[in-house]
């Protein structure tokens, strides 16, 4: 808030549904200088919510032999709950996810434990990314004053907890 009165190294980490992008960033009273920034843009929220759905997907068709992902009503009825079942992660360790396909019905219960391990690796490519990031502006963590979360995908608890890890 406000203008800093000294110059202050920030990080942008920002993890849209879309893309993953990363900014150092030098703020000084009337100068801005972008240090380093760098990105992936083949990850983004999206591909947590598409490892859900095809876990809760493979979940109901190993119970019920049935695939949702097969009918285009089933899969967005079921990408709705697991979008919605994401947010309710952020603020909440359990979520359930109704999913209805070829005459049946289920609930599918998911931890906010479970949901961390299975999108793991994805997580970890946002930290690699922003490990090279300090990297190529030679420097290290110690060096920000601030890390700027960007992005809906940044509520999840996982995101700053990594951040403060590093």
């Amino acid at each position: 808030a406000g203008v800093p009165r000294e110059r202050m190294n920030v990080a942008v980490y920002d993890l849209g549904g879309g893309t993953f992008d990363a900014t150092l960033l030098r703020l000084a009273p009337g100068d801005i200088r972008t240090l380093a920034t760098d990105g992936d843009v083949q990850l983004g929220g999206f591909d947590w919510d598409m490892r859900l759905l095809n876990h809760a997907a493979d979940w109901f068709k190993t119970n019920y032999r049935a695939d949702p992902r097969d009918d285009p009503a089933s899969w967005q009825r079921l990408y709705d709950g697991v979008v919605e079942a994401k947010h309710s992660l952020s603020a909440r360790t359990r979520a359930t996810i109704r999913i209805e396909h070829a005459g049946h019905s289920a609930e599918f219960l998911i931890t906010r434990e479970q949901f961390q391990e299975l999108t793991a690796d994805l997580l970890e490519r946002t930290a690699y990314t922003s490990r090279q990031l300090i990297t190529a502006a030679q420097m290290k963590w110690s060096d920000l004053n601030r890390i700027l979360l960007v992005g809906g995908s940044t509520r999840m608890p996982v995101v700053p907890q990594m951040l403060q890890q590093m």
